[in-house]
């Protein structure tokens, strides 16, 4: 089992150098930039605003709602957020891609 681990860890570790090394030899410093600040702003927003949200409605949640119905709400709750993640980037670019055939 130990192995398993040690070689699933390298191939991560390899894999991830392959990825780092195509960054850098074919992707222009401007987009290296805007990537950068891309990554920096959704930890930004992840760990100011959603993760404190997140905390605040369970809290919410825990104080008001019944156990009974509290699970049912955090499921819908969890499956709105992560269908909203997903669809408002596509809503929002819609018609910017060329039509495929």
């Amino acid at each position: 089992m130990r192995a398993w681990r040690i070689s699933l860890a390298a191939a991560g570790v390899l894999l991830g150098l392959y990825g780092v090394f195509r960054l850098l030899t074919n992707v222009g410093f401007v987009e290296l930039l805007v990537l950068a600040a891309w990554l920096i702003g959704a930890v930004v927003i992840h760990d100011g605003i959603l993760s404190p949200a997140v905390v605040a409605v369970g809290w919410f949640l825990a104080r008001t709602v019944r156990p009974r119905a509290r699970r049912y709400l955090q499921g819908f709750l969890v499956v709105g957020g992560l269908m909203t993640v997903i669809a408002v980037p596509l809503m929002l670019r819609k018609d910017t891609q060329p039509v495929s055939k």
